[in-house]
């Protein structure tokens, strides 16, 4: 097998503005391939003839999960693609359906990774009752169709998989997503305090201010927790929050610049993540490379990601007491802990993951048979003419 330079479509229902793992993701996979030659295409919801960062569809706002936005595709942008060696798409939504049809529509072979357990979040659209059920279900058949008809699936932790590869009835490939180490690492943090007005020892949070993080815990132990508690992120849930850390030594920054991200990760003693569903917790990794041990509920891939006394500790989800306990344990051994942090944070570095990304595009080329069912990407075809016909 020869290796070549490739110009690989990336389709993704979430990017900037946006700040979240997916979007840290494709820009960290999108620098490395491309350091090493390879063309990347970002297609996004976004203003009309965007071109800066990719390619931008229309969008449409989505009432029921603030800041995000629903791609419209529509069939001028297939001239633009036509000459992609790879479609790899990141959501089974929109554009993640769009780029479905593209692969079909010019042959290609089509990579899909599973970011996020999506049926984790109908409840923002759906209240918790018997349609919510349905919706689930419905959400699963289709997620299993979408995934069916890729070349290749990977998943970024061995519990993500697992998990995967019981819903939709297939091999699942392990990879991780991987961070930019060269970005993410020890710096001081006198800076970031003097900016932001603190002093004295620290623990944080960075992340989706949303139910599914469960900060109430973080909240709850912060009492009992002899450090500052900062806060940082935005979304859907912020004001609840900060009204249940009202008169606590809890504060709220909002979104940081990424350039200040090493910055708040090197000035905590420990990161807390409560999520209950996280498909690998990059901000773990991140907080690992700069030498930050990280406590996290023992749910979901953060039992993969999280190695007891390696680079962090875990805690059952609600016990707050615990949680307490294993912050000051590890508030008290983080100089112990950071060496091993920083080697665990190295092994899932982005340069490993671009490697695999490679692996797994050459393999997908060279693959035979993989368009014999090209017509099952008839609905996707139908739905992103009718968005756009609807809409447009």
């Amino acid at each position: 097998m020869v290796k070549r330079f490739m110009k690989i479509g990336m389709f993704t229902d979430t990017y900037h503005p946006q700040i979240n793992g997916v979007v840290t993701t494709i820009d960290a996979w999108k620098k490395e391939l491309e350091k090493r030659g390879h063309e990347v295409v970002v297609v996004y919801p976004g203003p009309l003839g965007n071109k800066k960062d990719g390619i931008a569809v229309p969008s449409v706002h989505v009432p029921f999960y603030g800041g995000y936005y629903a791609g419209v595709p529509y069939g001028r942008i297939h001239a633009e693609l036509r000459s992609l060696d790879v479609v790899h798409t990141h959501s089974p939504f929109a554009l993640g359906a769009y780029g479905a049809y593209v692969a079909s529509k010019f042959r290609l072979p089509r990579i899909a990774t599973h970011n996020t357990p999506i049926e984790e979040y109908v409840h923002y659209m759906i209240s918790r009752d018997a349609f919510h059920d349905v919706a689930v279900r419905m959400y699963l058949a289709w997620q299993r169709r979408y995934m069916a008809l890729a070349d290749t699936v990977t998943a970024p932790t061995q519990e993500a998989a697992h998990d995967l590869q019981r819903k939709i009835g297939r091999r699942v490939v392990v990879m991780s997503n991987g961070i930019d180490t060269e970005r993410f690492k020890r710096v001081s943090a006198e800076r970031f305090k003097r900016k932001h007005g603190l002093s004295g020892p620290l623990v944080g949070f960075a992340g989706r201010h949303s139910a599914e993080k469960r900060l109430e815990d973080l909240i709850a132990a912060a009492d009992e927790i002899d450090a500052t508690v900062v806060i940082t992120g935005d979304g859907p849930m912020r004001r609840t929050y900060e009204r249940m850390a009202k008169g606590k030594n809890v504060v709220f920054t909002g979104f940081l610049p990424d350039e200040e991200m090493p910055g708040f990760y090197s000035a905590l003693e420990t990161l807390v993540l409560p999520s209950v569903a996280e498909t690998q917790g990059l901000v773990v990794l991140e907080a690992n490379a700069c030498g930050t041990p990280v406590v996290g509920a023992r749910a979901a891939a953060l039992r993969n990601t999280i190695k007891p006394r390696v680079n962090g500790f875990l805690y059952e989800p609600g016990d707050v007491g615990t949680l307490a306990k294993l912050v000051a344990k590890a508030m008290e051994g983080k100089a112990r802990m950071a060496s091993r942090c920083v080697k665990e944070a190295e092994s899932h570095s982005v340069k490993r993951t671009a490697d695999n990304l490679e692996e797994i595009y050459e393999r997908a080329r060279y693959k035979e048979g993989k368009f014999n069912h090209s017509y099952l990407y008839e609905p996707f075809r139908v739905f992103s003419y009718g968005m756009y016909r609807l809409l447009g």
